[in-house]
C-alpha cells in the first residue's frame, strides 16, 4: 500500500492527495464525468510516479491543465481562466 501523498497548498497548509477533488473541478469546467474521472486518475497516476511524499497544489493544477488539453481544450480554458480568479484573490489577501 502506498504511503499517503500530501499536497502543500500556497498558504504553507497541507492536505492528503485527494483525486476527487480534480474529478469535481474538471467537471465544473465542462467534461463529462468520465472524463473528469480519467483526468483525475491520470493525474493521480502522475502524482504517484514522482515517488514523493508532497506535491504542490501548483504542481497538480499545472498537470491538471495538461491533461485537459488533451482531452478538450474548451473545459482547459475554463479550468484557466477559474485557476487565474483564484490566483488574483489569493494574492489580494
Amino acid at each position: 500500500m502506498q504511503a499517503e501523498i500530501l499536497v502543500i497548498k500556497r498558504d504553507g497548509g497541507q492536505e492528503p492527495f485527494d483525486p476527487e477533488k480534480i474529478t469535481k473541478v474538471t467537471a465544473a469546467a465542462g467534461l463529462r464525468p468520465i472524463d473528469a474521472a480519467e483526468v483525475a486518475e491520470r493525474v493521480a497516476g502522475w502524482v504517484e510516479k514522482r515517488g514523493k511524499k508532497e506535491v504542490s497544489s501548483i504542481q497538480i493544477r499545472d498537470r491538471v491543465f495538461k491533461e485537459l488539453e488533451k482531452v478538450d481544450r474548451y473545459a482547459s480554458g475554463l479550468f484557466a481562466w477559474y485557476q487565474n480568479l483564484k490566483d488574483k484573490s489569493y494574492k489580494s489577501n
